[in-house]
């Protein structure tokens, strides 16, 4: 009679699989009552501290913060220029042309907010308080999508780890990126379509490419979150109506004031440059980095649309991956770039748990969550400490 082949997996991977499961249920104890919210908050702002160990170039920032706040710095200078001559053309702050800066003259949030608050610590101020409000309308969403406060958690801790969340406290520059990843995420997780509307309008002045990554946003709020009404239903007419809105509003009054001013953004062929020249292993790997260890979720994710036959939501959400992906390689800002994308990350949690089940869900995110942030990349960091080479 046939040895019958046992079913039990290996003592070692049974073993550390217990181990998992015993932490994350320490973890949703920790997590219980009414303020569980709170406490992933808190864990999501003291993150930054696990970086100034690896990252030696942090210990600097004090010196740059005060000479980015008190003196001629980068960025600085031209959001205070769009101030005194604004939609005219910007000099480059290193007299070159076809630089950053030159794109910049369309970017209007900030220099408004500068002249409301009047004075750039108060600029960055702003920028901090969004940073708590920001992780808790994440982990709040991740745990309505999930049912998983644990799962809530290693999301939001594995944001953290990635540009998207340095932004808010490291960006101190200011490129604007940490309030147009607020705008977006608002836009996504309201369930208000006049916040929808305002918030979609607003990102896209900070940066044109809020606008493209839109697209997620729409692609979530009607695939995602109306899943039980129809592709066609008037909840999702109402909710396409309220972003093709913003849509209209922002390109009709910027090419009105382009019209008025004779502003425009300059353009050349440096974007094509940068997608046809660089090898493909370099931009695989600025690709790669910008997400880290979480294109792990977004592949587990796309997978179970497949296998759930979710097609509408599958060739959608690919097309807005490969639109966001190509405009980051041509703007070579990969990882600032690919962060306006952050909504993918909610499109891809059900799918993901679908196909995973909770408890394998929670090991992954657990393992993406302390690779992020405990293994962070770095590259430019050794030379430079600007927010922009953090983890660019």
């Amino acid at each position: 009679m046939p040895t019958p082949t046992s079913a039990v997996s290996p003592p070692s991977s049974s073993s550390f699989t217990t181990l998992l499961t015993r932490f994350h249920r320490l973890v949703d104890g920790w997590l219980q009552g009414d303020n569980w919210l709170w406490k992933v908050v808190v864990l999501g702002l003291i993150t930054p501290l696990i970086f100034f160990p690896t990252h030696p170039g942090l210990w600097n920032l004090p010196t740059e913060y005060w000479a980015a706040f008190q003196t001629k710095f980068y960025f600085w200078d031209t959001i205070e220029d769009q101030l005194i001559h604004p939609l005219q053309p910007i000099i480059c702050y290193d007299e070159k042309p076809g630089c950053h800066e030159e794109k910049m003259v369309f970017r209007l949030f900030l220099p408004a907010l500068l002249a409301v608050v009047r004075g750039r610590i108060g600029v960055y101020a702003v920028q901090l308080l969004c940073w708590p409000v920001f992780l808790y309308l994440l982990a709040r969403e991740a745990e309505q999508l999930t049912h998983s406060r644990s799962v809530a958690l290693y999301l939001t801790l594995s944001v953290m780890g990635l540009y998207i969340g340095g932004a808010f406290p490291f960006d101190f520059i200011i490129c604007g990126d940490a309030f147009a990843y607020f705008f977006l995420l608002l836009a996504a997780v309201s369930r208000n379509r006049f916040v929808l509307t305002i918030s979609l309008f607003l990102a896209y002045w900070v940066d044109e490419r809020s606008l493209i990554n839109s697209a997620y946003v729409l692609i979530y709020r009607c695939l995602v979150v109306a899943k039980d009404q129809p592709v066609f239903g008037r909840q999702n007419w109402l909710t396409g109506g309220a972003v093709l809105g913003s849509w209209i509003a922002y390109l009709g009054l910027r090419f009105g004031l382009g019209y008025l001013y004779h502003a425009e953004t300059p353009t050349n062929s440096a974007g094509f440059d940068f997608l046809t020249t660089l090898p493909l292993h370099s931009n695989l790997l600025k690709l790669g980095r910008s997400y880290e260890l979480l294109w792990a979720l977004v592949l587990v994710g796309l997978w179970g649309l497949w296998q759930q036959r979710q097609t509408l939501l599958l060739i959608s959400t690919l097309a807005a991956l490969t639109v966001s992906m190509v405009v980051s390689v041509m703007v070579a800002d990969t990882s600032r770039s690919m962060g306006y994308g952050l909504v993918l990350f909610l499109i891809v949690l059900p799918p993901a748990l679908a196909q995973l089940r909770l408890s394998r869900l929670q090991h992954l995110l657990l393992i993406v969550a302390l690779f992020c942030v405990f293994f962070p990349t770095r590259y430019l960091l050794l030379y430079r400490p600007e927010i922009m080479y953090l983890f660019e």
